[in-house]
């Protein structure tokens, strides 16, 4: 099955709570919710330092060079931390395509939510068993405790992310 590497866009997941009435948006597609997931190994967050397009000859091991899944090489900074439990992964169609949502627990949620504010426009690195399985550039601070990948994702791509990510 291949594996995909996609830049993506996390995105705070925002509910807006007001007086005024807005426009009915257009009907999304909910996939079930998993529910508390505790990872099959460890999922690490690593600050992406630079990208490599794919090279003819394979890069060289090091602990913090990886090649992702399209054979870009990834220079990655230290890990932000190890994320061994998810409140809940689920996948949804907006209008803008599918997404991957993951509710992090309290205590990740908070490492989460400085270290995003503090690298707005960047990009991180989800590696899962030492390979990148996405790379998405960080849209807004997440300081909610829930982050969505988004892209060009086609239901079964999103899917396959959701499985990379939690090896369910």
């Amino acid at each position: 099955m291949p594996k995909l590497i996609i830049l993506a866009g996390l995105l705070l997941a925002l509910t807006a709570c007001g007086t005024e009435s807005a426009p009915t948006p257009p009907p999304r597609t909910t996939q079930a919710g998993s529910g508390p997931v505790d990872v099959k190994v460890a999922v690490e967050m690593r600050p992406v330092l630079a990208v490599d397009p794919p090279a003819q000859t394979p890069a060289p091991a090091a602990p913090d060079v990886l090649t992702g899944e399209d054979g870009s090489t990834y220079r990655l900074g230290p890990s932000i931390g190890d994320f061994k439990r998810f409140e809940n992964v689920a996948t949804e169609q907006t209008d803008s395509g599918w997404v991957l949502t993951i509710e992090l627990p309290e205590d990740t949620a908070a490492i989460f939510a400085k270290w995003t504010g503090e690298h707005v426009g960047e990009q991180l690195a989800i590696v899962v068993d030492g390979e990148v399985v996405s790379a998405p550039k960080i849209m807004s601070a997440i300081t909610g405790g829930t982050l969505q990948i988004a892209g060009r994702f086609t239901q079964k791509e999103i899917r396959e992310l959701g499985r990379a990510i939690t090896g369910k």
